[in-house]
């Protein structure tokens, strides 16, 4: 049994052990792009690529809109976990360590800020609430954690894109920033 997974462009890698060399922008976009937010809890498919490019547009300094476009890449070899299997003590642990690994070794390779900078979070959290409001119409208030229920929501809709779209938003706006 092999430990490697393969990525759009071919490459064999080990999400858990990644190498420099393993770490592409390419895939990256690829596999955020086709990775749908909230465990697919949504009434169409929505992207993490979507949502990293919302962030980066939002995000007020322009020093971290870069960082804010990436944050989630580690999420390109690692998949887009639910919360509250990321906050378990067992998995959650695991998870939570092989996503800083790979979140620092992706932040070196493109040269981002690390830790992720607070703007980047709380944009992140803010835009959480706007994405429920707007694609989650279904999930009732108090059905998510108090930390979570308090936030407000962005003023503007989010109306979601197609796979392919994303990949085009996500790398003009790596190639405009970087």
């Amino acid at each position: 049994m092999t430990s490697e997974i393969t990525t759009h462009s071919g490459l064999m890698v080990n999400p858990l052990d990644l190498r420099t060399s393993d770490i592409l922008i390419e895939d990256i976009c690829w596999h955020l792009s086709n990775q749908c937010r909230f465990s697919g809890a949504v009434e169409e498919f929505y992207s993490v690529g979507q949502h990293s490019v919302l962030c980066s547009i939002i995000v007020q300094d322009p020093a971290v809109k870069f960082d804010a476009l990436m944050h989630d890449a580690s999420e390109a070899y690692l998949q887009d976990v639910a919360r509250p299997l990321k906050e378990d003590e067992y998995f959650g642990r695991a998870y939570r360590g092989a996503e800083v690994r790979a979140q620092k070794l992706i932040s070196a390779v493109f040269d981002l800020r690390w830790p992720i900078p607070d703007e980047v979070k709380e944009v992140d959290m803010r835009i959480c609430a706007t994405e429920r409001r707007d694609l989650m119409p279904f999930s009732k208030p108090g059905t998510w954690s108090p930390e979570w229920e308090v936030l407000v929501p962005y003023d503007l809709t989010i109306k979601a894109w197609t796979p392919r779209r994303t990949r085009r938003e996500f790398m003009l706006r790596f190639d405009r920033l970087r």
